[in-house]
């Protein structure tokens, strides 16, 4: 089934930390594929980079980091056949059980986690081990809390259905294996999470032809601003950022692409909340806008 959303992304820099500690794919052969590797080698315990070719499309200075870094393994001549995944339910206190097809909590092999990654689950859970060291004893507190969860939940669903609907946990799917194939032959890898790094297409076709792009689709822009090729037409976003793609740098170029409309605006007359007999925008009869672009 797919996961996406529950262990597949297009960011290692946004979501890598979700993986800390755990086994990770790579899916791309460019500069971002080798960026994304990189980085999750930082945190992940092991970063396995599936390539559908015999040669990077990457610059030879991060193929060759890649290809000499302990915790990066490559697969080449690989191409990924199906992202695969679980249930899982979410207790309220953040704690994940895998659920079989019934709907069944199946008791997860706490025992193969490391100390580092229980203490992070029983910290993100808010479970309290002080003074517990021994990993054994850290599995029976961690097993204690689930159940005890478990058994707190199926209580309310059998009650008299008062505050029912508030311990109702939530359920989702979660990204367990990729199965890739070289060849005729076809693998399963045991991964948490899968970063896709094969491009980025912006959505920019509905005005081709319209305004200026570069070759890759992403809108051209005059330097310093987020005006176009047409005037009165200002670009924000992915459509125009072909680095950076982050939500923060995105919400960036928007504010500066609102400040850019408004001086426009102001220069070519129109103004919200103008005094009366000044033209504005509300004012059919004394404005009139003409968009050079269908859609924008």
């Amino acid at each position: 089934g797919s996961s996406e959303g529950g262990g597949v992304s297009a960011c290692a820099t946004c979501d890598g930390h979700l993986f800390s500690g755990r086994h990770v794919v790579v899916v791309g052969g460019g500069d971002t594929a080798m960026e994304d590797a990189l980085v999750l080698a930082r945190t992940s315990s092991a970063v396995t980079l599936v390539h559908r070719r015999d040669v990077f499309r990457a610059s030879r200075v991060l193929a060759d980091r890649v290809l000499s870094h302990d915790k990066i393994k490559v697969m080449w001549n690989t191409e990924v056949v199906a992202f695969e995944g679980t249930k899982v339910r979410v207790l309220p206190s953040g704690i994940t059980v895998e659920l079989d097809a019934d709907g069944s909590p199946v008791e997860e092999d706490l025992s193969k986690l490391r100390v580092k990654e229980l203490r992070a689950r029983m910290d993100a859970a808010n479970v309290d081990y002080e003074g517990i060291k021994d990993k054994d004893d850290l599995v029976r507190t961690l097993r204690a809390a689930i159940a005890a969860e478990l058994e707190q939940i199926a209580g309310a669903a059998g009650g008299d259905g008062d505050g029912a609907e508030d311990t109702v946990p939530e359920q989702r799917s979660v990204l367990t294996r990729v199965r890739v194939r070289t060849g005729a032959e076809e693998t399963v890898l045991e991964a948490a999470g899968a970063f896709v790094a094969i491009g980025h297409d912006p959505n920019t076709g509905f005005v081709r032809g319209q305004l200026d792009m570069h070759p890759d689709g992403y809108l051209v822009t005059q330097p310093g601003t987020t005006r176009t090729s047409v005037d009165g037409v200002f670009a924000a976003g992915d459509v125009a950022d072909r680095v950076y793609r982050q939500a923060v740098t995105s919400a960036g170029s928007g504010a500066a692409a609102a400040l850019d409309t408004e001086r426009w605006l102001s220069e070519h007359g129109f103004c919200t909340g103008c005094p009366d007999g000044a033209a504005g925008i509300g004012d059919p009869e004394t404005v009139k806008v003409d968009v050079p672009v269908s859609g924008v």
